[in-house]
């Protein structure tokens, strides 16, 4: 669509078209006066309309750029401010891990050195409680072999004084039956060696259980406490 100054240049070049040349030339024309001065007249009407109207249109122009800048801005400071807290949000979030890292760190350690110190401490009191019972059985085992040695020596004692009354009732019974006599001295015979063969093998036995005592507190020993 053209403008009202287009539509008036147009109208002057077509009248000035169908003007006649002059006599003699060809590059000048004959106008009617009154008639191109009505059509320069109107065009200059039409211009200050157009003038304003693009006036108009530039300055809305104008204003419609200027919002779109101020939404372009604003659009860029709110990019900027939402990224602005992402970024610190983020930063925050990487401290809160890496607190919680050193706090679970912290926490592992503290346990590693409790239990370190928790096993040391039992094995203490295993090896005081070991050495402990180890010397009440040392003092046991002393007792004992001392006490097996006193039965041994009592039962030995009361042995020979057991036999010396035998043989004082084998003799007694002897002299009531003198016929008997052989008898009387074989039966003693050998009831004395059947005494004497029990009390051997008591004291063997006696060796015996002293021995396995003495090497079981032996081996305890060469063990030492666990």
């Amino acid at each position: 669509m053209s403008t009202k100054i287009e539509q008036g240049i147009e109208e002057l070049e077509e009248y000035i078209q169908s003007c006649p040349y002059a006599a003699f030339s060809k590059t000048k024309i004959l106008v009617e006066r009154d008639e191109i001065e009505d059509l320069i007249a109107e065009l200059k009407e039409r211009i200050p309309d157009e003038v304003k109207k693009y006036q108009k249109i530039i300055s809305q122009k104008e204003a419609i750029l200027v919002n779109a800048q101020e939404q372009a801005a604003k659009l860029i400071q709110d990019a900027e401010s939402r990224r602005s807290q992402m970024t610190s949000q983020n930063v925050i979030m990487q401290e809160a891990y890496r607190k919680a890292e050193e706090i679970e760190r912290q926490a592992l350690e503290q346990a590693e050195a409790g239990l370190r110190a928790a096993e040391e401490q039992a094995q203490g009191i295993t090896y005081s409680a070991m050495q402990y019972t180890d010397g009440a059985l040392a003092d046991i085992q002393d007792i004992l072999s001392s006490a097996i040695i006193n039965v041994r020596d009592l039962n030995t004692k009361l042995i020979g004084a057991m036999s010396e009354s035998l043989n004082r009732v084998y003799a007694d019974r002897a002299q009531l039956h003198p016929q008997d006599d052989e008898v009387i001295a074989n039966q003693a015979i050998a009831e004395r060696e059947q005494r004497a063969a029990a009390a051997a093998a008591a004291a063997a036995a006696l060796q015996e259980q002293q021995a396995a005592g003495a090497d079981e507190a032996a081996g305890m020993a060469a063990a030492g406490p666990r």
